[in-house]
Parts: C-alpha cells; structure tokens; sequence
C-alpha cells in the first residue's frame, strides 16, 4: 500500500513538474553552488551560454563528470563517432569536441534550444580549436539514423520514455545490420527508481549490459 501510494505522488509530481523543481532547489546546496559556479565560469571562458537553471526542460552536465564518464571508456576515440540525444544548448558537443572523435553530432528536438546552440558552437569555434567536427541538429531523436560506425552515445535523462524506447530499438536494429562497438553513456542525478528515471528503459532493453554504474551516471556496452 505504501509503495503504491508513494508511486502516485511521485507521478503527480512529475505530471506537474513538482519533481524537476524540487531537484533544482535542492541542487543549491554548497555542492551545488559549486557546479553552478563552473557552468558560469565555463561560459565565460568561451563566450557561450550554456547554462539552464531556470528551465526545466534542461540542464547542462558538469565538465567534471563528462570527462570521467568517457575516462571509463577503453576506446581509441578516433575510431568513434559521438552522438549527444537532447543535445539542448550545446555545452556537451563542446565537451566532446575537444576529443578527437571522427564526428561529434547533437541532436535537439526544441527550436529554441537548437538555435542557441548554434550560436555557441559559433563562438566556440572562434574561441577554441575543435579537435573533432562538430554539428548540431534539429530533429527528434527517434528519426536519427545512427551512423553505421563505432559509437559513444550521450544521454541526460532525456525525453518521455516511449521516445527512449524507440531510440534503443532503433540503435538494436542499427547493432544487428552494422555489428560494432557501442558505448552509451547514461547521466541521469535523479532519484533512483522514480518514474522519470529513464535508467528503467534502458535496464529492459536486453542488449545493454552496465560497464560501470555510479549514482549519478552509469555506462553500457551494446552487443
């Protein structure tokens, strides 16, 4: 009965988006002043906007833990090609850039977000050399043909979950045309288990298994 009941309010509160800013508040604790503290200083640096407090249907990921998430990882990035899934402002692509990827693509579904994106990538590229080419795209995730090469795929929690559902099957189907090794990065500093935890699509996908599972990020392998 009480895991019932406290499924329902979790619910409620993601419907209405109770949850999102509840997490928001919360991040404003001395640890997350400091993240917030880098995101500022990390736009600065280069002349971009990137950060997203203040809307809820997106946030930036922390430079810190991008980089020990693709740490993990024991690939030849020349030989990759990155895909950020809900790319929104771009600060992920920027990231990625400065590793010698065959590709860095973003993908974004709201207009608003892919323009700025846009014109941060501008700025960026005034600003710093980009190892790796960089795009950005306006479109919904589940129409993204995922190029028949090795891939790291970058996700922030995105999307409704039957979105997710239709990426992973369209990346099993990719898998069983063009076998290769893939990577998907998972971030997601949410509660886990909640309902908005996309973890949950991605744990009963049958193809992924965890290379390495920490409280705010976790990593598979497709085979």
């Amino acid at each position: 009965m009480g895991v019932s009941v406290s499924r329902k309010l979790d619910v409620f509160a993601h419907r209405w988006g109770l949850d999102r800013l509840a997490f928001r508040i919360w991040r404003y604790n001395p640890r997350g002043l400091l993240r917030l503290y880098r995101h500022h200083a990390f736009d600065r640096r280069l002349g971009v906007n990137t950060r997203g407090y203040s809307d809820l249907r997106y946030e930036p990921t922390p430079a810190e833990e991008f980089r020990e998430m693709l740490s993990t990882i024991p690939f030849d990035p020349r030989e990759f090609v990155f895909v950020d899934f809900g790319s929104g402002k771009g600060k992920v692509l920027m990231l990625a850039a400065h590793y010698p990827f065959r590709k860095v693509v973003g993908v974004e579904l709201w207009e608003d977000l892919h323009r700025i994106a846009l014109e941060n990538l501008a700025s960026f590229r005034d600003r710093c050399d980009c190892v790796s080419e960089v795009a950005s795209l306006r479109m919904d995730a589940a129409d993204f043909a995922l190029p028949e090469e090795p891939l790291v795929l970058y996700f922030f929690n995105p999307f409704p979950e039957t979105v997710v559902a239709r990426v992973l099957s369209n990346l099993r189907e990719s898998l069983a045309r063009a076998p290769r090794r893939i990577y998907v990065l998972f971030y997601g500093p949410v509660r886990r288990g909640a309902p908005w935890d996309r973890r949950l699509v991605f744990e009963a996908s049958g193809f992924l298994r965890v290379l390495r599972d920490e409280p705010r990020f976790t990593i598979y392998t497709a085979s």
